[in-house]
């Protein structure tokens, strides 16, 4: 299987997670989770008016091409940079993290 960094992916990075805690993601530890920006199939099933735990884990693993399982092993010290990824794709949250005015 080919490394995370180096896994072909159908569409281009928008977004990127830096990492606190490694997550073992393809047999390697990664420090940074690369997104997509969403599509309307990654949102099916997302009530993206209110994102719940289980819709973030859905995202993440939709978004960043990990696995579910994956996506659940991510620590909660991590949880904010990945929702302002994601966020971020709905303009609730700049992607750099700042806020907006």
């Amino acid at each position: 299987m080919a490394a995370y960094t180096t896994i072909k992916r159908k569409r281009p990075i928008a977004a990127r997670a830096q990492l606190m805690h490694p997550l073992v993601v393809c047999g390697e530890e990664i420090t940074e989770l690369l997104f997509t920006r969403p599509t309307l199939g990654d949102l099916r099933g997302i009530d993206t008016d209110s994102l719940s735990t289980e819709d973030i884990a859905a995202l993440t693993s939709r978004l960043a091409g990990i696995a579910r399982e994956e996506a659940d092993a991510l620590d909660f010290d991590d949880l904010a940079a990945v929702m302002t990824v994601i966020g971020g794709f709905f303009g609730s949250v700049p992607k750099d993290g700042s806020e907006s005015p």
